[in-house]
């Protein structure tokens, strides 16, 4: 039978989203990955926010559901603890997230290079390159390092300081993290005016810039798609599903995941144990010999097997994993293990030790 959802669409400022993130009213599923953008990725939707551009919209579950528990975290760098959400983020949360952290938290961006190198970064607005047309946008955006100094030569020379606030004033940089605190913001523009001396010039500019950049972010809104707490069970699954085959897909174990975490089961950490035992972990003789036997193997298996013994056709195509319902995935769970110690038990018996001797 069809499932019918009515999910409202309302254009939401990204300054109230971010009240909101940080109030702990929005919150992540538990079974979401973790955040992974990288530096350029987070200059690069700073840069399409400062001009307006459209990023997408926002996946939201209504939280309080009797039938789909979801266990709940805050989103990276938000401080709350023991704060009950009142939404949980299904789509856009490497967006929010990076919206969050750049624009919002007073700490460093804890993020990664292209060469996913750890780094520490604050975000700041060159007022001038804002400004100048001929500049393309990107450039405007500064990642500086946790010091607030960039530097060259192996960090022998510093190019540019603006560690203290009088810095940010001589070099007309303009901290990120500050555009939603009202009051910052204009405590940050009265000093701007008076380390200048008032003049004429950079009035105007200060001006045109809040007018065109400042104003453009701070009034920014985007469409959040919410679904009410009563879309059955079946519905938000699906819906999770199919919100998450574009940009960084999840597999198949993580879209399982989010299935069985609405009866409150925890697949990962139940992984864990299950690929101790599989892998002999806490065995006298430890080898590596089942290391290649990884989560989504392991659901393929246990796929495979209930449809054996279900007398159905016995296929584990992707489908066919997806739709491995939690109850049949728990009646036939312990079977599999024993199946795969009594594997790593025949190996031992011909001699096979090391997944280099598998053939």
């Amino acid at each position: 039978m069809a499932i019918n959802i009515a999910p409202t669409s309302n254009d939401t400022s990204l300054e109230q989203l971010m009240h909101d993130v940080a109030d702990g009213k929005i919150q992540l599923p538990d079974f979401q990955r973790g955040w992974t953008w990288d530096d350029d990725r987070i200059r690069g939707i700073l840069a399409s926010l400062t001009q307006g551009y459209p990023m997408g919209a926002i996946m939201c579950l209504e939280y309080g559901s009797e039938s789909v528990r979801f266990k709940y975290r805050t989103i990276e760098g938000v401080k709350v603890e023991n704060i009950e959400p009142e939404f949980l983020v299904l789509d856009g949360q490497q967006r929010l997230t990076s919206m969050y952290r750049a624009t919002y938290s007073l700490d460093p961006v804890a993020t990664v290079t292209d060469k996913k190198k750890a780094i520490k970064r604050f975000y700041y607005l060159d007022i001038n390159k804002c400004l100048n047309d001929e500049d393309d946008r990107l450039e405007a955006i500064l990642s500086v390092p946790k010091d607030r100094k960039i530097k060259t030569n192996f960090d022998r020379d510093i190019v540019l300081d603006i560690s203290t606030r009088e810095l940010e004033f001589e070099h007309e940089m303009f901290p990120l993290n500050i555009i939603f605190d009202s009051s910052e913001r204009e405590d940050w523009a009265d000093g701007y005016k008076e380390y200048h001396g008032y003049a004429s010039e950079i009035m105007s500019k200060y001006k045109r810039f809040r007018k065109e950049i400042i104003d453009t972010m701070t009034k920014y809104k985007l469409p959040v798609i919410r679904l009410d707490k009563a879309t059955p069970r079946e519905a938000v699954c699906k819906v999770f599903e199919n919100v998450n085959t574009g940009g960084v897909a999840l597999t198949v174990f993580e879209l399982v995941t989010a299935t069985y975490a609405t009866y409150g089961h925890d697949l990962r950490k139940d992984w864990e144990v299950c690929r101790d035992l599989i892998w002999g972990k806490h065995e006298p003789l430890n080898t590596d010999v089942m290391y290649s036997v990884d989560e989504s193997a392991f659901l393929q298996t246990i796929t495979l097997y209930s449809n054996f013994r279900a007398s159905t056709m016995t296929t584990c195509k992707r489908k066919d994993i997806l739709d491995l319902p939690f109850e049949v995935y728990q009646a036939n769970k312990e079977a599999v293990l024993e199946g795969y110690r009594l594997a790593r038990k025949f190996l031992f018996s011909q001699y096979v030790f090391r997944q280099r001797d598998l053939p």
